[in-house]
């Protein structure tokens, strides 16, 4: 029949990847089989086990009651723990009624889904979990899901959660669609425990090509309080910040003449007052030197700018 059954320490080989088990139940014939108490290993650095891994084909398992993690550690320094997943080996897993646990701890007891790559980029999965600890904030959780949406765009969404402060997310998206057409977006967002209303910083910035010669470039920051910086910034440098700045230029180039115009604002992060000096708009004109009549030996070179300031507390004009 193509059957074989081998008990003990067994080690079967699929391709690349080792699985280890107490039983083995394999068929020669069709390639399929199930692994009890199966531990199984993927370059570079993953591991899956499983109370059964039953194989469908060719480096492709349907497992029950099973762990992922790229930890050598016993126990895994975290690990996602499921009821049912599908494995391929050599590309993906994806399972349901999920778990993630911290060593023994299961910090997050359930959500429905979850998946995860393995061996290729640019992969739709979940990346590496991020911990830390404060006085202020207290005990810090941030899972960050990635998502390959096309060749050209992708997206990371990671909900997160202050043990003291309460629950949030970040999010990014990116994308390129040509040499003159990008953009980054990017989002914190904490709905703090006990209080009224959010906090959240934003980050856009796109470059785009509007036509023949004509550019868009918008850097653009927004904070909701003068404090969230400081109180969630990733590194020393960013908590130091001293303001936060939007410029939306847009400009056109011709063969003698340069318009743009460019709209500034920011938030000043040091003081309360609105002492901020905006610049709505700034419109300038530029033509480089060039001869006011031909031969006549003569050069011209202009400028010409107009600039509105605007501004809640001060000189104004």
């Amino acid at each position: 029949t193509g059957d074989a059954v081998a008990e003990g320490r067994v080690v079967f080989y699929d391709g690349e990847n080792q699985l280890t088990g107490q039983r083995v139940e394999y068929n020669i014939k069709t390639g399929t089989g199930v692994v009890y108490q199966a531990d199984a290993r993927a370059e570079p650095h993953y591991r899956l086990s499983g109370e059964e891994m039953e194989r469908l084909g060719e480096s492709v398992y349907r497992v029950r009651k099973g762990v992922f993690t790229t930890c050598e550690d016993d126990p895994p320094s975290w690990s996602f723990h499921f009821d049912r997943a599908t494995a391929d080996l050599n590309d993906y897993l994806y399972g349901t009624g999920a778990s993630f646990w911290v060593k023994n701890v299961p910090l997050i007891p359930f959500f429905p889904s979850f998946a995860a790559a393995i061996r290729r980029e640019r992969q739709t999965g979940f990346l590496f979990p991020k911990f830390g600890n404060s006085s202020a904030k207290g005990f810090y959780g941030e899972i960050p899901f990635y998502w390959a949406i096309d060749d050209s765009r992708d997206a990371t969404i990671a909900p997160l959660f202050y043990s003291k402060r309460g629950p949030g997310f970040r999010a990014d998206f990116r994308h390129v669609e040509g040499p003159e057409d990008r953009g980054h977006e990017d989002v914190f967002f904490i709905q703090e425990s006990g209080k009224e209303g959010s906090r959240f910083t934003g980050v856009m910035r796109e470059m785009r090509l509007l036509g023949p010669r004509t550019w868009l470039r918008i850097d653009a920051n927004g904070v909701s309080d003068d404090d969230v910086i400081r109180d969630y910034g990733d590194s020393v440098l960013q908590r130091s910040t001293q303001r936060v700045e939007t410029n939306v230029f847009v400009t056109k180039s011709w063969d003698t003449w340069y318009p743009g115009g460019d709209l500034f604002v920011y938030q000043d992060l040091s003081t309360a007052r609105p002492v901020e000096l905006w610049r709505l708009p700034d419109i300038s004109l530029v033509g480089p030197r060039q001869p006011i009549w031909r031969d006549s030996g003569l050069l011209l070179q202009s400028s010409v700018g107009f600039v509105n300031f605007v501004r809640d507390e001060g000189s104004s004009g």
